[in-house]
């Protein structure tokens, strides 16, 4: 919807070139991409903390993409957002926990000084003749552009079939430990066999609990190379090696749940082709979560449930609103694990970058032809822009330069002569707040 607001009525707001929703993986990411850019007219907004989805995982939750700051030519930690940290290196762990993969973004969000606002929730975003109204908790912004990196799985489903309210969705749980304690001798029903579900699984099973795990497709008998429909390496892993310790988990699959029933304390989970559980624990739903953008959800097109995004990540239907998160999708692939992200970062920015008319920051003289030609002949050119561009296994990583040669645009394939220090230094920074032994930090 437009709204009828007058170009003076919208210079009486605050007044943002980018206005980002969502202080996660993304927007923090992509808050950082602005920074090195040297935009200054932005802000990141976050109802919450910092992380806060990842800060909301079971204490036994972890990443299943390994964090490692590889190797030294300059290639970047698989769950880093930025190109000069390492969550791996900051945080002294291959797999972090949820809330310690916050702690990393918390350090990134301090390094780079971003302009995050936590507490702000954004109430509505409506359309206007010269950018975007957004109504907060504690205030209107008049944005030129908006980037939605507020999550699209934010709502569990926990309504899946009759009786689940008899159920506990497992984002709801904040340690299975403290689950575990509150349970008897007898089975746990885990309903859903992906990720979340034998995540669970495992944690019970550590715990010395006996598991059920009931799914009508049983994914961990399929391999594929895209995490988001199989089980991961990980967690594969994970699961074979607790089999080969006869850890006492069952795998049910060809059975779909179609309600369960309560009577005298006991909790009948009931299947198709008359298949029952019987249990006094309360089952456990890893059914996963709603899908939708929320309040820019009239926004966007929808095929098949995906929202429809230019080859720049931006609305089809609404020019100058972008999309950061896991429903990205281009050929198929979706951008739904953190090492796919940044990828996605640098076609926003460039988009910001043609849009924005900044002096001696962006420029809309760089078209799609003249960053295919320097790509593919790795040319030097004099522009406006000053930028270091380096492509690095398919990934774009923006960084700005300075020195004598202004003005200068230069390719490189290989970062890691400018990069590897700033990235060391950030990464110390994310140590001094994770470890309070360091001497930076006493």
């Amino acid at each position: 919807m437009l709204l009828t607001v007058t170009s003076e009525e919208a210079r009486k707001h605050e007044s943002l070139d980018v206005s980002i929703v969502g202080a996660g993986a993304a927007g923090v990411g992509l808050g950082a991409v602005l920074a090195d850019l040297g935009l200054d007219s932005y802000a990141i907004l976050e109802r919450g903390e910092v992380g806060a989805s990842f800060q909301q995982w079971p204490e036994e939750m972890r990443l299943i993409t390994p964090s490692f700051p590889s190797n030294s030519f300059g290639c970047r930690d698989l769950n880093a957002v930025t190109t000069d940290t390492s969550p791996a290196f900051a945080l002294d762990r291959e797999h972090p926990t949820g809330a310690e993969y916050a702690e990393y973004l918390q350090g990134v969000v301090e390094f780079h000084d971003l302009p995050v606002r936590t507490g702000v929730e954004v109430e509505s975003v409506q359309r206007h003749d010269d950018g975007f109204i957004l109504h907060t908790s504690t205030g209107v912004i008049h944005s030129r552009f908006v980037i939605w990196a507020a999550g699209q799985f934010g709502q569990p489903n926990d309504d899946p079939f009759p009786g689940a309210n008899h159920c506990v969705h497992n984002s709801r749980v904040e340690s299975w430990s403290a689950f575990a304690d509150e349970c008897v001798e007898d089975p746990i029903v885990v309903v859903g066999g992906y990720e979340s579900g034998v995540d669970a699984a495992l944690a019970l099973a550590d715990l010395g609990h006996e598991v059920f795990v009931v799914d009508e497709d049983g994914p961990w008998q399929f391999r594929g190379p895209d995490p988001s429909e199989v089980l991961s390496p990980y967690t594969s892993q994970r699961l074979q090696d607790a089999f080969e310790h006869d850890a006492p988990i069952a795998l049910e699959d060809g059975i779909r749940v179609r309600r369960v029933d309560v009577e005298d304390g006991t909790f009948d989970v009931i299947g198709t082709d008359g298949a029952s559980f019987n249990t006094r624990n309360r089952p456990v739903l890893a059914t996963g979560f709603e899908s939708g953008l929320g309040l820019v959800d009239e926004y966007f097109e929808f095929e098949n449930g995906q929202p429809q995004l230019t080859e720049r990540d931006e609305s089809t239907t609404t020019p100058g609103l972008f999309l950061a998160g896991p429903q990205v999708a281009h050929n198929g692939q979706k951008f739904c694990f953190i090492v796919f992200k940044g990828q996605n970062f640098v076609r926003i920015m460039y988009s910001a970058m043609r849009y924005t008319k900044a002096p001696n920051r962006f420029t809309s003289a760089l078209s799609p032809e003249f960053w295919r030609s320097a790509f593919t002949t790795r040319q030097t050119t004099e522009d406006r822009l000053l930028c270091l561009i380096s492509v690095r296994q398919s990934k774009l990583l923006v960084t700005p330069t300075r020195g004598p040669k202004r003005g200068r645009f230069r390719i490189m394939a290989d970062a890691s002569r400018h990069s590897r220090s700033s990235r060391i230094d950030a990464s110390r920074a994310v140590i001094r707040r994770h470890n309070p032994h360091t001497p930076e930090a006493r």
